[in-house]
Order: structure tokens, then sequence, then C-alpha cells
């Protein structure tokens, strides 16, 4: 009698699969007669059939099924019924573990930044079911230990493929679903671009000076208006300062800057008309 190959079968046992799959099965058998294979999920303590294949007068069964439609972490098994010409019937079944569950990828609290942008960024990896297989950089792949929990960590630009600007991240399990996560890596610093004064009368007179930054910028201190690139401070004398700020991503720069004192008041004298 024939048999359907046993260690096509061990192999099959450890399965995490997702989406379309297909398992590769043999059996030895002088003159095969028929095949049907067919995919199965334990429901209500029985096994319910979603799916099965006709293969005749082969001893190869490249079984193909779409899992999408089942149930995530639920019993699931293929089973194999086949015949020679003789009429003699065997079969074998085996379990897999099916997930369609994408893993997640969450920003952790030690990254520098917010909101999408970073100039060092650090990642928490889970995936329950099947575990985290590898995550890719830009394309650039680091392989995991297909534990539920991982990490990516001190992500900037120059590591693990990583670049300046939008980078993309995408995480794979065992099964092969993946989730992806676009962020901005920012390691430049923000500088002063413009500098303009404004004298102004009021209370005994001020400069009035606006800094123009190279990007969006917060933290310049106690007395600065304004917003995004655009900053302005009024000071009521001419000691040079110098202030410091952060863009988006962490990073910090720093500027100073003098602020001007009285504009020179001139009076104008009306000289005689001298007659020659």
């Amino acid at each position: 009698l024939h048999r359907v190959d046993r260690r096509q079968r061990q192999m099959c046992i450890r399965d995490r699969v997702s989406g379309t799959h297909t398992w590769n099965l043999t059996q030895t058998e002088a003159n095969p007669l028929k095949a049907y294979v067919e995919i199965q999920q334990l429901v209500d303590g029985k096994w319910k059939k979603f799916a099965g294949t006709w293969y005749n007068e082969t001893n190869v069964f490249d079984a193909t099924f779409d899992t999408t439609a089942l149930t995530s972490n639920v019993r699931t098994q293929i089973k194999i019924s086949t015949w020679d010409k003789a009429g003699n019937q065997s079969g074998a079944s085996f379990e897999v573990k099916i997930d369609n569950t994408a893993p997640t990828i969450t920003v952790k609290p030690e990254s520098i930044g917010s909101d999408g942008v970073y100039s060092n960024a650090s990642f928490k990896l889970f995936d329950s079911l099947s575990g985290v297989d590898k995550v890719f950089v830009n394309g650039v792949e680091k392989n995991l230990t297909d534990n539920k929990w991982s990490d990516l960590n001190g992500l900037k630009p120059g590591k693990f493929g990583a670049v300046e600007g939008v980078n993309t991240i995408v995480v794979q399990d065992v099964a092969g679903n993946t989730t992806t996560l676009e962020i901005t890596l920012d390691a430049t610093a923000p500088e002063v671009v413009d500098e303009s004064h404004e004298w102004q009368t009021k209370g005994g007179g001020r400069d009035s000076i606006t800094l123009t930054f190279s990007e969006p910028v917060t933290g310049l201190g106690q007395g600065w208006y304004g917003s995004g690139t655009t900053w302005t401070k009024a000071y009521y004398n001419t000691k040079t300062t110098t202030i410091t700020f952060v863009d988006a991503a962490g990073n910090s720069g720093e500027y100073t800057l003098t602020p001007n004192g009285a504009p020179v008041s001139y009076t104008h004298l009306t000289l005689p008309t001298i007659y020659s």
C-alpha cells in the first residue's frame, strides 16, 4: 500500500501560514489512481471542510489553499485521502496554524521626537500568534528570533538602512503577515536663516527682533512669540544673549544675538542764505 511522505508531514506540522499557501505533499505508490486534499477547521467540536482539491494518477500533490477566510488560532488540519488502481485507500492528516493577524509596531517612549518625526527612534514589535520573524528598513532586512516580542532600537540615519528623511519600516511575522510604518528621521539641527530688527517707542524704546529659522522650532524661552519658523521678541537693553531652540525631531540649536540701542537722533538746522 501507499502512504503520504511522513518527512513532508513533519515539516508541515510546524507551518504558520497566512493568505494563500501551498503544501508540497508526496506519496509512495506504484499505481496511483486519485487523491483528495482538503483543509479543515474545528468548528463546534467537529472538523469542517473549507476547501478541497482532487488529483489524478500522481504521487505529487501541490495543495494550494486561500486561508484568509479561516479563523486565526483555531485548530486547523490538512487531510489527505488517496486511492490506488486496485481500490486500496489510505490517508493522513496533519495540523497547521493559521495566522492572518498582522504584527504590531509601537514607538517606544525613549524615542527622541514626536508625531512621526524623530532624530532617534526605537520600536516595540509584537505578534501573539506566530512570532516576529524579521523587520525591513527601506528594504534592508534584519532577521529576528521569532519570539512574540522583539525590538528595533536606536534607529537613526546610517543605522539598519535608515536615511535622513522618510523611512519605511515593514515588520513581518513567521506566517508572512506584514505591518508597514512610515516615519521621518531628522538628524539636522535647526538654524537661524534671517534676523531683522525694528525699533519701537513703547516702554521708553525697545528693539523688536524677529528670527526666521530653517524649519519649525519651539522652546525659545520666555518672551518669544510666534510659531513655526518665525519668532519675535522685544528687548529693552543691548546685552548680547544666546538663545536655544529645538525642532520637531528633538535636534537642538543655539544662536547669539545683540539687540540694537535707540537710533541716533539728528537735529536739522536751517542755515542762512549767503549772497555773494
